[in-house]
Parts: structure tokens; C-alpha cells; sequence
């Protein structure tokens, strides 16, 4: 994760993390949103851990019920709208 060492001038400009904060350019564009840690943790917690066979089943099964493809439907699904 790249880390960026904020001065006290744009610090002293972000006043106290009570929320989420959205960083923008000087055209209004958001570059980037900026969360407290506790929620940056809570949020991530899990990210580096591979779900189990099972869960992965599940959670096809699930995507499939709601009307998701299977991985020849979806290849079958470009070529068809790249064909066309």
C-alpha cells in the first residue's frame, strides 16, 4: 500500500478523521476516499484469507440463483456481443 506523509497545513485542512473524507483535485474530481483505520480494518479484515471449497460453492450457487452466468456462458455471452 502506498503511503503519503501529509504536511500540518493539509492536515490541519482535513480536520479530525470522524468519518470518511473524499480527496479531489482542484476541478472537483475525486481522486481518492480516505477512511478512519478502524473502519479501513474492519473493512479489510479477511481480504488475505482464500474462502474454502465450500464457501466458494456457495457462493456460486448463490450468483447462479441470481440470475448469473457460468464462466462458458459469460465467454459465450462476449464473443456473441464482440461477433455482433
Amino acid at each position: 500500500m502506498q503511503k503519503v506523509v501529509l504536511d500540518a497545513a493539509t492536515r490541519a485542512k482535513l480536520g479530525p478523521f470522524v468519518g470518511q473524507v473524499a480527496l479531489a483535485d482542484e476541478a472537483g474530481n475525486t481522486l481518492a476516499y480516505v477512511l478512519p483505520p478502524d473502519l479501513y480494518h474492519r473493512l479489510t479484515a479477511g481480504w488475505d484469507e482464500e474462502p474454502t471449497p465450500e464457501e466458494r460453492a456457495a457462493a456460486q450457487d448463490e450468483y447462479r440463483r441470481a440470475g448469473g452466468l457460468t464462466t462458458a456462458e459469460a465467454i459465450a455471452f462476449v464473443r456473441a456481443g464482440a461477433a455482433g
